[in-house]
């Protein structure tokens, strides 16, 4: 049973101390890589990347890096362990992260396409270097973009059975106001006040349109 297997292998093979030189398609578990490292199994199939495996040191940390434009562009999937290593950084956090030292890196989320690399997918989500965040767009002019190009465009919220689903606009930390979508009483309540507190200045009944001021008794 062939476990690696090595296009090439004759000539352009160099084996030294702690390094592996093939010059062609490496295939584990498959005698037809199809690319330079192939990993083939009928069941599942992992790839491990282990860092800090004494655990003694927080600054070591497991990385998938993507290298293109001879080394100018970098992507970058890993674990962050509990020592921050960039802005607002969390420990113990999976992160992407896209380096371009030539121009402004950003990050797209893809679907529809039929094969790798291809043309006939569509970016679904853009977020760009300066953290605006575009959907249905890859150029958003705010912090969260919605787009549609081809109809009519909504944004939901949606609580549990008798919960509440609101939406705040304030300033940082401080007061602002609330649309409320009260679940258990049926009602639209439109109020202001703190993070913590907000009092409704005006409420509309769902099933009856009444319309209450300074009161949520209609």
């Amino acid at each position: 049973t062939t476990n690696l297997f090595v296009s090439g292998l004759a000539s352009t093979t160099e084996l030294r101390a702690n390094t592996a030189y093939f010059g062609g398609n490496v295939g584990i578990g498959t005698v037809s890589p199809a690319s330079l490292l192939h990993t083939w199994s009928n069941g599942d199939n992992d790839l491990t990347v282990e860092a800090d495996a004494d655990n003694s040191g927080e600054d070591d940390n497991p990385r998938l890096v993507l290298r293109q434009d001879g080394n100018l562009v970098n992507s970058i999937f890993g674990t962050m362990g509990a020592t921050a290593q960039y802005t607002q950084a969390l420990a113990n956090t999976t992160f992407i992260e896209n380096k371009d030292t030539s121009a402004a890196a950003s990050i797209q989320f893809v679907t529809g396409g039929s094969t790798i690399g291809g043309t006939d997918g569509t970016a679904r989500m853009t977020i760009r270097a300066d953290g605006k965040v575009g959907l249905g767009t890859n150029s958003p002019v705010e912090l969260l973009h919605l787009a549609s190009t081809t109809g009519s465009i909504g944004q939901e919220i949606e609580a549990g059975s008798n919960l509440n689903a609101y939406l705040r606009l304030g300033e940082l930390g401080s007061s602002g106001f609330e649309f409320l979508y009260d679940g258990s009483n049926n009602r639209l309540d439109i109020g202001g006040g703190t993070s913590a507190t907000y009092s409704p200045y005006i409420s509309v009944t769902r099933d009856t349109g009444r319309v209450s001021i300074g009161t949520t008794t209609s």
